[in-house]
């Protein structure tokens, strides 16, 4: 009970006859809880010398608890979403199934045929990282 007391929104507007209180309460519903993933596009090996990196559209990838839906974020979405011990977000993003593919859900869902809806771009002089001894060390 105490979350709704930290995630209701209230405004009062009001005249010289008469005053409104509107109260925005945030509904929660089993199927409506998503686990949001940060996405970081990291380099990938693509032959002995050669790496290539993924361009991707979107920051985050939320995923329903039984993995049936997900949404896309980007930075700026996630600004006007409430944060706090959950994070609610308001009911302005597209929902898709787990079925509709794109880029970063077809990476997550290791679908094979991410190469031919994934941009990516060739990386030049890349460099595998690797440890050196430091001194002594």
């Amino acid at each position: 009970m105490y979350l709704y007391y930290e995630l209701v929104q209230v405004s009062v507007t009001g005249n010289v006859h008469s005053m409104k209180l509107i109260v925005n309460v945030p509904l929660k519903t089993a199927n409506s809880q998503f686990t949001l993933y940060k996405v970081v596009a990291l380099p990938t090996r693509v032959s002995k010398t050669s790496f290539v990196k993924y361009t991707v559209d979107f920051s985050y990838f939320g995923l329903e608890s039984s993995r049936h839906d997900y949404i896309l974020l980007k930075e700026n979405d996630l600004l006007i979403c409430v944060t706090g011990e959950i994070t609610v977000c308001p009911t302005n993003t597209a929902v898709y199934s787990a079925k509709t593919l794109n880029c970063l859900s077809s990476i997550y869902f290791q679908i094979t045929t991410y190469n031919n809806l994934c941009r990516r771009h060739l990386l030049i002089n890349h460099r595998t990282p690797t440890l050196q001894k430091h001194k002594s060390l």
